[in-house]
């Protein structure tokens, strides 16, 4: 179909109209495609880029946990801390949720992570938007006195803080790091003499 149309002078001219329509569309297209790859660009550089720092902030423990030993099956010796969610969406790690757990030293400094089979925190954990709850780490630790069935409970308990106070003695807190939501939530350990029996 041709783009021009006769004149009385027996000369074709040209439909404008009709190259403004196509100059129009073409420059969409283009700028399109060039939105599409600065997203793409952008898109990159975020996922390549330096993650997030880790939030401290949103989970927060209150400090002197529950203590208690542990069940006879169980072994070792629990503490309780009740963590507050200061977020405004709920806090949710179920069983397969992965968590590590390292210590915070006196000094400022982490250790290792810790296995899993020596600390662990007992899941699945749910806490919702702007309250409390609580969660139990668990302690198996090389050396843990056993109990003896002539001890009194409050003997044996005893004995457990006296052995956790020692082998703790240049530690801070526990420092579990949430991977999924670049959560820092910080356990505070304090002195075995402050921590409380657990009665829910």
């Amino acid at each position: 179909m041709s783009t021009a149309s006769p004149t009385t002078s027996g000369e074709p001219t040209t439909n404008w109209g009709r190259l403004a329509l196509i100059s129009l569309c073409g420059g969409m297209g283009l700028a399109l495609m060039l939105t599409l790859i600065c997203a793409a660009i952008v898109w990159f550089n975020g996922r390549s880029g330096s993650p997030r720092p880790w939030d401290t902030t949103a989970i927060v423990a209150l400090p002197a946990p529950r203590f208690v030993p542990a069940s006879d099956e169980e072994k070792g010796v629990q503490l309780t801390y009740t963590l507050e969610n200061r977020t405004e969406l709920d806090y949710r790690s179920d069983y397969d949720g992965r968590v590590t757990i390292l210590l915070r030293m006196r000094s400022g400094a982490l250790s290792e992570p810790i296995p899993g089979d020596a600390v662990f925190i007992r899941k699945p954990i749910f806490l919702p938007s702007k309250q409390q709850a609580y969660v139990t780490l668990s302690l198996l630790l090389p050396g843990m006195p056993e109990r003896k069935a002539s001890d009194p409970d409050e003997q044996y308990q005893n004995s457990l803080r006296g052995f956790l106070l020692d082998h703790f003695r240049n530690v801070d807190s526990f420092a579990v790091f949430d991977s999924a939501n670049r959560y820092q939530i910080n356990l505070p350990l304090g002195s075995a003499k402050d921590w409380r029996k657990a009665e829910f």
